[in-house]
C-alpha cells in the first residue's frame, strides 16, 4: 500500500483503487474506499467527513466523482457534505437504509438503489445489499490485479486499540468485537435483523468472490496470505455458536 497526498493510499493504482482513513465523534476513526468505475468516472464509499482540501484536491486529481454509496444507515456523516460538493454525482444507499439517511441528512436530493449503479459499474464492481437489516448493509466487492478487494462495510472489524470509553471498550470484548479481526457483532446488534442469516449471504459472498484484500469500516487494512480461508473459517465459526 502506498500512501499519497492529502492521507489517502493507494490500493491499487492500475484498477484506481484508493482509501482514507477519517475521524469522527472525538477518537473514533473509519474507511473511505474510492474506485474508478467502468465509465472512468469515481465510486465513493461511505463518504469521509472532516475532509482537508489537500484530500479534495488529490482525489479530484485522480478523477471525477460520480458516484457517492452510504454502504448502510449508520454512514451517513459525510453524505450532505460530498453530495453538495459534488452536485452532478448520483447518491446511493441500501433499501433499508434510506429512510434513517433521509432522516439524518435531510437537504440530500434523490437517493436511489444499488441496482441503478449495474450499467457503470459491468461487473468489475460489485455493490451488493445484504439481506434481513434494520437499517441496510452491504458490502462492494472490486476486481484488481491480484484478486478481489472488498469494502466489508461494519460486517467485520480490524481494530488494532479500541479508542473508546471505558463501557464501549467492554462493550467490544463482551461482544467478541475486538480488538483484532473479528466479526463486527457489536455494530450487527443495530443494523442487522437476523445475524444467521446475514452471516449465511455473506459466507456465499465472500465464496464467491474470494478477498486477497480486506478494507472494513473500521480499523486496519487486511492483505495478507490466507485472507479468505481466514475470514470464511471466522463466519463459519459464528454460525456453528449461533
Amino acid at each position: 500500500m502506498t500512501p499519497i497526498n492529502g492521507g489517502w493510499t493507494i490500493i491499487d493504482a492500475e484498477a484506481g483503487v484508493w482509501m482514507r482513513e477519517y475521524s469522527f465523534d472525538g477518537r473514533a476513526t473509519a474507511n473511505c474506499l474510492v474506485a474508478r468505475m467502468a465509465d472512468d468516472n469515481l465510486l465513493v464509499i461511505s463518504p469521509a467527513c472532516n475532509m482537508t482540501e489537500a484530500a479534495f484536491e488529490t482525489l479530484q486529481r485522480l478523477g471525477h466523482v460520480g458516484a457517492i454509496v452510504a454502504n448502510n444507515g449508520m454512514h451517513y456523516l459525510g453524505l450532505a457534505e460530498w453530495a453538495a460538493r459534488f452536485p452532478n454525482a448520483s447518491v446511493h444507499a441500501p433499501g433499508a437504509a434510506m429512510t434513517r439517511l433521509r432522516k439524518r441528512s435531510p437537504s440530500l436530493g434523490s437517493i436511489l438503489p444499488f441496482d441503478s449503479l449495474t450499467g457503470r459499474l459491468r461487473g468489475r464492481i460489485h455493490v451488493i445489499e445484504a439481506p434481513f437489516t434494520r437499517c441496510g448493509e452491504s458490502v462492494t466487492a472490486i476486481r484488481i490485479r491480484s484478486g478481489w478487494a472488498w469494502f466489508a462495510s461494519d460486517l467485520l472489524v480490524n481494530l488494532e486499540r479500541v479508542n473508546a470509553s471505558l463501557p464501549v471498550r467492554l462493550l467490544f470484548r463482551v461482544t467478541g468485537s475486538g480488538p483484532g479481526y473479528r466479526i463486527f457483532n457489536l455494530a450487527m446488534k443495530r443494523t442487522v435483523a437476523d445475524r444467521a442469516a446475514v452471516l449465511s449471504w455473506l459466507s456465499a459472498e465472500l465464496m464467491q468472490r474470494p478477498p486477497v484484500i480486506i478494507v472494513p469500516s473500521h480499523g486496519r487494512i487486511l492483505d495478507h496470505p490466507g485472507l479468505y480461508r481466514q475470514t470464511q473459517d471466522m463466519v463459519s465459526a459464528a454460525l456453528r455458536l449461533r
